[in-house]
């Protein structure tokens, strides 16, 4: 007996509706909420591929005219040391959404790395 593989797209939600808030991303969402309190306009969210973190992600820097970095940490450490400093003289937040924190990431500039140890992850 074999299966037949049915034609269902699933629909990726891009709404805050399609967003689900659980014991495992609560702490997220809330420190995403209060981005006006962080010490740095910039801040790092972690987890697993497939968690909902890049739609969370896109979900704030929708809301708040913030910008999103997906695989912050496979991207070039040029572009993010001005991504953040540039979050920082707009005042307008950076999202930096990674597999691992940063010192997993073995960033090479001095600059860049002294900004993401004062960052919150």
């Amino acid at each position: 007996m074999s299966q037949i593989a049915l034609p269902f797209d699933w629909p990726a939600g891009e709404t805050e509706r399609d967003f689900i808030v659980g014991d495992s991303n609560a702490d997220a969402v809330r420190h995403l909420d209060r981005w006006g309190t962080w010490p740095v306009m910039a801040t790092i969210l972690t987890g697993p591929r497939k968690s909902g973190r890049s739609l969370l992600g896109r979900l704030f820097a929708g809301r708040t005219g913030g910008q999103l970095i997906d695989d912050a940490d496979r991207r070039s450490e040029e572009e993010l040391f001005h991504a953040w400093n540039a979050a920082q003289e707009t005042r307008r937040p950076l999202l930096l959404v990674a597999d691992l924190p940063p010192p997993a990431w073995r960033v090479k500039l001095p600059d860049l790395r002294s900004r993401l140890a004062a960052t919150p992850a």
